[in-house]
């Protein structure tokens, strides 16, 4: 009694074998999870980027705004500047509609966090203006 029988053996063996088969079949499930949670986090990542690179900081909004406010267009609406910690104010009491208009294009199809804004007409061709530009 001292041998072992070799259908014991083989039973072990098969036993073993479909004990693996279960360890392999659960890790290829756990695989499949991390790849679509690998795949969510990509697409969130890639949309925070994007929204990253389109709105600028505080230097790139006082430049960007600097090369705006310096067209000869709009040095004849007097516009003040005011910066506070976390956004500028522009304002100007006059400003004519032509000079109006090309600001608001330059600002509305640009990539501002404008948080306040404010138009006042007090002629057929004058207006008043406040906005407010965050970052």
């Amino acid at each position: 009694m001292n041998r072992l029988n070799p259908l014991y053996v083989g039973a072990g063996l098969l036993l073993l074998t479909l004990l693996l088969l279960l360890k392999l079949s659960s890790a290829k499930e756990e695989l499949v999870l991390a790849q679509a949670d690998y795949k969510e986090t990509s697409l969130a990542l890639n949309e925070l980027s994007s929204l990253n690179s389109a709105y600028m900081g505080k230097e790139e909004v006082k430049k960007s705004l600097q090369r705006i406010l310096s067209q000869s267009s709009l040095k004849s609406a007097n516009i003040e500047q005011s910066i506070k910690a976390n956004s500028l104010l522009l304002r100007s009491s006059s400003m004519d509609k032509d000079a109006l208009s090309s600001l608001m294009g330059k600002l509305l199809n640009g990539a501002y966090d404008i948080s306040s804004f404010e138009i006042k007409k007090l002629s057929e061709n004058k207006a008043s203006l406040e906005v407010e530009i965050k970052w």
